[in-house]
């Protein structure tokens, strides 16, 4: 993580996309600590090369069948959101959500709420882009579909 933060620039882009995948790896682990790390790691990367690569890789994530390393997804992917801007995310989340999947569509909407409750005010501004995905999930059947929408807009509010 000090490396991407003070030296990005020593190293090219196609190693930082490696690293990043081998951050995917790093996830799993036992220890908290270590996963805060590499979340946090996962924003300074993305200073570095931008967010698209990044993004792809984590929304890939998003289809493991792991619950821990799905969270730690969301995390890094709102902290994506919070380093580059939600307007790179947000195309890319509200996408993800069509995915007929509820693992990904769960991570998509938590994403969402973790996203809001970083950037705070700034969620504003995109309180109507995200209304269509929010009013899906309110009116789903299931309930975890319809408790992360209520979360995501307890924090845009």
């Amino acid at each position: 993580g000090r490396i991407a933060d003070r030296g990005a620039e020593a190293v090219s882009s196609k190693e930082w996309m490696r690293i990043s995948f081998d951050l995917l790896d790093l996830l799993k682990a036992h220890k908290k600590a270590i996963r805060r790390a590499t979340v946090n790691t996962f924003g300074y990367i993305v200073k570095a090369i931008g967010p698209q690569d990044v993004l792809v890789t984590l929304l890939n994530n998003l289809k493991v069948q792991e619950r821990q390393n799905r969270v730690c997804t969301t995390v890094a992917i709102a902290i994506v959101a919070e380093t580059c801007g939600p307007f790179t995310v947000l195309p890319a989340l509200m996408n993800e959500y069509r995915v007929p999947e509820m693992n990904v569509q769960n991570g998509v909407l938590k994403s969402m709420s973790f996203m809001f409750e970083y950037i705070a005010d700034l969620g504003r501004d995109y309180v109507y882009a995200v209304i269509p995905v929010l009013e899906d999930a309110l009116m789903d059947r299931d309930r975890v579909h319809r408790q992360q929408a209520c979360f995501a807009v307890k924090h845009l509010a």
